[in-house]
């Protein structure tokens, strides 16, 4: 039995590539529908989208590149803003080579709930008053 190889070109590669971000974007897209209502209807789809597929290469850059992992990443955008990764405190840790891409969202994640926490307080102690 002759086993015959094949070889996939660099253009069908590309192609499949594509269709798979294409996939995981519309996933991501289901996925934040859901979770942010109020956002997607203030940005509409189409800046929601673009949202998406630029964050996908942002946190590429940064060395997240699991699916878990762009997935929180393109959330923290919505939770602290478009632009949270270029704040210092995120730099600092989106920048550091020792943090592996567990370790960067941990600490991100981290550090957003504990703002999030903090101007909850804030919010409740001016309303007491």
């Amino acid at each position: 039995m002759v086993l015959k190889t094949f070889t996939i070109r660099k253009k069908q590669q590309d192609k499949f590539a594509l269709k798979l971000r294409k996939e995981f974007e519309n996933r991501v897209y289901e996925s934040l529908e859901k979770r942010w209502p109020d956002e997607f209807q203030k940005l509409g789809e189409k800046q929601v989208r673009l949202r998406i597929h630029e964050n996908f290469d942002r946190a590429r850059s940064y060395g997240i590149t699991r699916e878990t992992g762009v997935l929180t990443f393109i959330n923290l955008t919505f939770v602290r803003g478009e632009n949270f990764h270029s704040a210092i405190w995120a730099q600092e840790i989106l920048l550091n080579l020792d943090f592996s891409e567990k370790e960067k969202l941990s600490r991100l994640t981290e550090r957003v709930n504990k703002d999030l926490e903090q101007r909850l307080k804030d919010l409740m102690e001016t309303e007491s008053r």
